[in-house]
């Protein structure tokens, strides 16, 4: 009898757990169902508010499927693309009253993804709707954008860090000697400076005069910007950042008075009366009965067109983050990922042309490769393939480039870098003091390979520093083949340099100078198809965690905490920077690589 009951307990609690079960799976289709399929209502008027959140990226960085769920969401992405496609949209829509522009919530942002988004304000106030920039403080990418309003407001207290452009760096040499650790160098390119932090403990001349050149050539692009939106000279301005101190003074240390008589700002108030002001302005009587429209709500109502069978194809296949070998999702450039892409697009025979947008510092030497020769297999099939530079397609990123029909680059994009280079770690000092020895014997001087915990031997560093070499003329003659230039005029311009572009438009590195728009029109007229074409994104296929991630966090990217160098996460931004040749160390440590550090958030 006690066995009958214990069977009878035990068949209620298994129909009790399928039953949660049951009730758990539902419960999450709904949920999903309702994030995914629900549309956001919009009223029938009302102010757009551009209220962007995190970095500005040229493509959402997208969780990897085998890595879901256990992570977390890094901040949020806005991008750009989008931004212009709702900003033209909203510019014709009768519903879109105005445009509000809340840019407290944007945090990292390059000049080039500035520029654009300020062309595309500038284009909406074209349709004579008002824009209102009304904030508590302005970082200096958000007084950029800010400055294209029709009325810039900044709190009674408040502060704009304008202050120009600045590369400083930390340098390492000295610390990694006490910390007994050997870091071996081999490059290729006299401004190869990726890896000066690791070997010095200042800025090299070459490097520091490479800079300037680049760095005043962007900083004319910013200073020019904010003339033609705010009528502030470039030389008024350079001399307000240079002596701030005595130009504040008559203000008494009010910085808000200060710049409102500089004419950087018109209002100096609280936001809320900025809205205010714009409600009366627009014929309400007062703020609460202006309706406004969240920028993503909105981006959801547009309608995605469909791609339409019998059409003439420009496909844009994006190219963003760093190049590492394999497949990886959106926002690292995997060799086989993107080399699947472009294999693709020259398959379908409705793909008459392809725009590559690249958005990179480069990265493995050999994943650039192996971009590049996809590249020339779209081209064989006599399909063009157009290059549209964003903030940076440096080393890497201008090897995939180099052999290109024709290269477009926007006035603000960092290019070149032409220069390679190899790291190799070595701790046997660190051991050594810890009582920690390596010993052994082969069967050749070459059977120890290359281990963390013995030195190289001087045999070896030879045979590394003639395969940096090697891959450097090959990336020397990549270039040249692609241009259509000798070896020796790309070595002139090479050595691991960058140029703002600019320069690289006159020294033959780029074609035009232009957005992305502009490259798809060549790319269509390049393929007689100018009158009759349709363009859409090609993405790798997502898989159903890609999907849900998004669903549930939006424009969040997830990683693990034990992904690969994920440790220079949690890094000051700064540090991050320099030591990321490291993280490329510790996703391929026998890689040499074509990678530049410049990164530039404004």
């Amino acid at each position: 009898m006690k066995n009958f009951f214990s069977r009878v307990g035990r068949f209620f609690t298994i129909i009790k757990n399928i039953l949660v079960s049951l009730l758990v799976i539902l419960l999450l289709v709904e949920i999903i169902a309702l994030i995914v399929f629900s549309q956001p209502s919009l009223p029938d008027s009302g102010v757009l508010v551009f209220a962007p959140q995190g970095s500005l990226v040229e493509q959402i960085r997208e969780p990897a499927a085998d890595k879901f769920p256990f992570a977390f969401p890094d901040p949020d992405q806005t991008r750009v693309r989008d931004v212009i496609k709702v900003l033209h949209a909203a510019a014709k829509d009768p519903r879109v009253l105005a445009l509000e522009l809340n840019l407290e919530g944007m945090s990292e942002a390059s000049l080039s993804k500035v520029q654009d988004i300020r062309k595309a304000i500038i284009a909406f106030k074209t349709s004579g709707k008002p824009v209102l920039a009304a904030q508590y403080n302005y970082t200096q990418a958000q007084y950029l954008l800010a400055s294209t309003a029709d009325e810039v407001w900044l709190h009674p207290m408040g502060s704009i860090a304008l202050g120009g452009i600045g590369v400083y760096r930390n340098y390492f040499r000295d610390a990694l000697d006490k910390l007994n650790v050997d870091i071996h160098i081999f490059r290729a390119g006299k401004y190869k400076s990726a890896v000066e932090p690791l070997m010095r403990n200042s800025m090299s001349k070459a490097d520091h005069d490479a800079t300037q050149v680049w760095m005043d050539s962007m900083w004319h692009i910013i200073q020019q910007g904010i003339m033609d939106t705010r009528g502030v000279s470039p030389e008024h301005l350079q001399d307000l950042l240079d002596h701030p101190a005595r130009y504040l003074k008559p203000h008494a240390g009010d910085m808000a008075a200060l710049l409102k008589e500089e004419k950087l700002i018109d209002q100096i108030g609280e936001p809320r009366e900025a809205e205010r002001q714009l409600a009366i302005a627009l014929g309400f009587k007062k703020r609460s009965d202006m309706e406004t429209m969240a920028f993503k709500d909105y981006q959801r109502t547009l309608s995605h067109s469909n791609v339409e069978k019998g059409k003439n194809h420009v496909v844009i296949i994006t190219a963003s983050g760093t190049i590492v070998s394999g497949n990886h999702p959106a926002g690292v450039i995997g060799s086989e990922t993107l080399a699947d892409l472009l294999d693709e697009a020259a398959d379908d025979d409705q793909v008459r042309a392809v725009v590559l947008r690249i958005d990179s510092p480069g990265g493995s030497a050999q994943a650039s490769e192996v971009i590049r020769t996809a590249v020339t297999r779209v081209q064989a099939k006599g399909k063009p393939v157009v290059v549209s530079m964003g903030s940076l397609a440096a080393s890497g990123g201008y090897w995939i480039a180099a052999g290109a029909d024709e290269i477009w680059a926007q006035p603000s994009t960092i290019t070149g870098s032409i220069g390679v280079f190899g790291i190799i770690p070595n701790i046997t000092k660190g051991l050594e003091q810890l009582g920690i020895h390596s010993d052994g014997l082969g069967t050749s001087r070459s059977a120890e390979g290359i281990r963390l915990d013995r030195p190289i031997p001087p045999e070896m560093q030879k045979v590394i520093q003639m395969g940096v070499d090697h891959i450097y003329h090959q990336f020397v003659t990549v270039v040249a083949n692609g241009r259509n230039i000798t070896p020796k005029q790309v070595n002139a311009l090479a050595q691991g340099r960058v140029w703002a572009a600019n320069d690289a438009l006159r020294l033959g590195l780029v074609d035009q100078l232009g957005g992305i728009r502009d490259a798809v029109k060549s790319a269509a007229k390049r393929a007689s198809i100018s009158d009759d074409y349709q363009v859409y994104d090609l993405t790798p296929p997502k898989g159903w965690a890609a999907m849900l991630a998004r669903s549930l966090f939006g424009s969040s990217t997830i990683k693990m905490p034990w992904s690969d160098a994920t440790w220079l996460t949690f890094m000051p931004s700064g540090i991050r920077q320099q030591l990321e040749p490291l993280g490329l160390l510790l996703k391929e440590p026998t890689s040499v690589y074509a990678y530049s550090a410049i990164v530039v958030d404004i």
